[in-house]
């Protein structure tokens, strides 16, 4: 077993670059804070010729109009904490507020009578198409949901879309896709679609983000439930965070690092809100409690919003 911690006391005063620099140095407890690199499973050629067959199809691209903005950019992951949060996505859909499913979320949503607005994919692999089972499954009178597949996916994913209403957009991932989307609006962030889909609503104009199902670790270890599916994860890691221990596998931990460095990249531009019991909640009150950045007087004890916890990166004004 693997065991990590992610000591965020130690990095409050600390630039992004040194943050990732400083995989040597040990906290007070004599673990080293946790370090995880994100690679890709496919290599940067097998991308670039996916992103060149998919240019080809001359699809709309993304722009930032997509979806009406009333300032809550509602983001739906596929994680366990998920089956507690359906209630509070229909309220979210109710005020008007757009649904983002990511990837395994789409047909959890759709099954359960929320068909969302924008459906976001970023991987390459193929068998992200079992996370689309429903597409297209939705009275003749509804708009339906706009599929947002970056030019990176594979192909076979545009093929099952062909009667949706796709719109492309480009991963910046600096693997020399840069040369064949010159001019193109390349959306940089994480390494995760969840993190990508952050980055797609500001450029939309969002600036507050509700976040569902986005626990960035397991159910429990025994389990090892990984996804609302039941989809169960191989490699566990330990990660601390303040005084709790939450189990993930090495992409949930990098996501839960890479989402600091967002956040400090924004400048205290965004708000977020996590619903759960994972990491991402926890995280967002641990820099709360230590005051990362001293953007407000944090809170200190745990937020409730019809008896579900909560948790923001500030003190979230529901009135702004």
């Amino acid at each position: 077993m693997n065991e990590g911690t992610i000591e965020i006391d130690k990095w409050k005063h600390m630039s992004p670059e040194e943050i990732e620099n400083m995989g040597g140095q040990k906290s007070e407890n004599g673990k080293s804070p946790l370090l995880i690199q994100s690679k890709c499973i496919y290599t940067p050629d097998e991308i670039i010729e996916q992103i060149k067959e998919n240019m080809n199809r001359k699809l709309v691209e993304f722009q930032q109009a997509i979806v009406p903005n009333n300032g809550d950019f509602c983001m739906v992951g596929s994680g366990p904490s998920l089956e507690y949060h359906l209630n509070a996505i229909k309220d979210c859909q109710d005020q008007g507020m757009p649904i983002i499913s990511v990837k395994g979320a789409h047909d959890w949503l759709i099954e359960r009578g929320i068909i969302p607005d924008i459906c976001v994919m970023l991987d390459p692999q193929p068998k992200i198409l079992n996370c689309i089972k429903y597409r297209g499954q939705w009275p003749n009178s509804h708009k339906g949901c706009i599929y947002m597949i970056a030019s990176q996916c594979d192909p076979k994913i545009f093929s099952a879309l062909s009667r949706q209403r796709v719109v492309l957009w480009h991963a910046l991932s600096n693997i020399g896709e840069a040369k064949i989307l010159k001019g193109k609006m390349l959306v940089g962030g994480g390494t995760t679609t969840g993190l990508r889909t952050v980055n797609i609503g500001y450029l939309m104009g969002f600036r507050r983000f509700r976040m569902f199902g986005f626990d960035s670790c397991l159910k429990d270890k025994e389990s090892k439930i990984k996804r609302i599916s039941g989809e169960k994860a191989t490699k566990v890691l330990d990660v601390e965070c303040g005084k709790k221990v939450f189990y993930c596998n090495p992409a949930m931990a990098a996501q839960a690092n890479e989402l600091q460095s967002m956040i400090t990249m924004f400048d205290g531009n965004i708000r977020l809100k996590s619903y759960g019991y994972g990491l991402i909640t926890e995280l967002l009150r641990e820099r709360r409690r230590a005051k990362v950045y001293d953007w407000f007087d944090p809170d200190l004890e745990a937020e409730f919003e019809d008896n579900l916890i909560t948790s923001t990166n500030d003190l979230y004004p529901e009135e702004a």
